[in-house]
């Protein structure tokens, strides 16, 4: 389906993407009120493999590298998340291209629980935390490379991706906001209020003499009130 910025993607890879909103947001909202936000590890893997992973691999070859620090730079990785399949990482002169399985000749290995990828890769956490603790951890030939790696990627595609994302649903919203509100004014138009229906929720509400006619129905006082509150 065509998707943001002319990204075409599976229905599932937005989904999953959708998962990945509630996943990061959330996690703001609780570090900021302080309280605990649990990312369970199934939800991270459909994350990053459902919805990053797809999404670097549907843009351009350049969009997640920055040109004038990549340079010529080269380099294999392969990424192993926990629970999940391995993606080779290849780097050749400021381009990136994903596959899915094992690499050859591959520079270093990257082992990661997709929750604190996620964290590392959208920038909510740094990556003493994660290798010190033994989610992410990382070896091979030229393990110095992924030092270099880390200044090449430019994760600014994703946000942009993600700012157009929410830019788009704000403006759901606000027509769908819009709209409520012009068929509340054509329901008004229609229907505009009248000395009767006023006068009629003013006689329901006080205390009807014995010679008053019987009150009207609920339905009939509720719908003078919202008349009565529209002329008002």
């Amino acid at each position: 389906m065509d998707w943001l910025q002319g990204v075409r993607l599976p229905p599932s890879a937005v989904a999953c993407h959708l998962l990945e909103e509630c996943l990061i947001h959330g996690h703001d909202i609780a570090r900021v009120t302080r309280q605990p936000w649990p990312v369970r590890r199934h939800h991270a893997l459909l994350a990053v493999e459902g919805a990053v992973l797809p999404l670097i691999a549907a843009l351009p070859l350049t969009a997640f590298v920055n040109q004038e620090k990549a340079g010529s730079f080269r380099a294999r990785f392969e990424l192993r998340l926990r629970g999940g399949g391995s993606t080779s990482m290849i780097f050749d002169d400021g381009s990136l291209t994903l596959g899915a399985g094992r690499a050859r000749d591959v520079d270093a290995y990257i082992s990661a629980d997709p929750a604190a990828l996620m964290l590392v890769f959208i920038g909510r956490q740094g990556l003493g935390k994660p290798l010190l603790g033994g989610t992410l951890a990382a070896w091979g030939r030229r393990p110095w490379k992924l030092a270099r790696m880390l200044t090449v990627i430019n994760p600014r595609s994703l946000f942009d991706i993600a700012g157009s994302f929410s830019t788009f649903a704000a403006r759901l919203r606000r027509d769908e906001q819009s709209a409520r509100a012009d068929a509340g004014r054509e329901r008004r138009l229609l229907h505009p209020p009248s000395v009767a229906a006023v006068c009629r929720i003013v006689v329901v509400r006080d205390t009807p003499a014995q010679d008053d006619p019987a009150p009207p129905s609920t339905c009939a006082c509720r719908a003078s009130a919202e008349e009565a509150q529209a002329h008002r």
